[in-house]
């Protein structure tokens, strides 16, 4: 449904990036937030391919955010996406973080363990 209203916002025209928030009708500002929260909800759904899903998360979440800077309720310089690597070296990446994880789990459990002796 947040997806039909995206398209009828588009369809109906009713922002432009050469306007600013003062010309909104206040009727209208609620629909500044519909690709927030699509991309919210996308994150949500349960599906095999997490990585796609992300993906398009991103994509609502940076058209949020640009549409807010062009009506220039906030000022923050949107950073580049980040390139997504492919299978192997994301395995390879989440696999490293998940050692360095149990490492520091270790490393804290020794400390605590220390600190019980003492």
């Amino acid at each position: 449904m947040l997806e039909y209203a995206t398209r009828l916002v588009s369809m109906a025209g009713l922002f432009s990036s050469n306007e600013s928030v003062e010309e909104v009708p206040a009727n209208a500002i609620k629909y500044f937030l519909l690709p927030a929260l699509l991309g919210t909800l996308s994150l949500k759904l349960c599906v095999t391919d997490r990585l796609e899903l992300i993906t398009t998360a991103e994509v609502y979440f940076r058209d949020f955010l640009q549409r807010v800077k062009d009506y220039g309720i906030i000022d923050y310089e949107i950073p580049a996406p980040v390139e997504i690597p492919n299978d192997d070296t994301a395995t390879e990446m989440v696999a490293a973080m998940y050692t360095n994880r149990n490492m520091d789990l270790v490393a804290m459990a020794s400390q605590r363990q220390m600190k019980i002796t003492r």
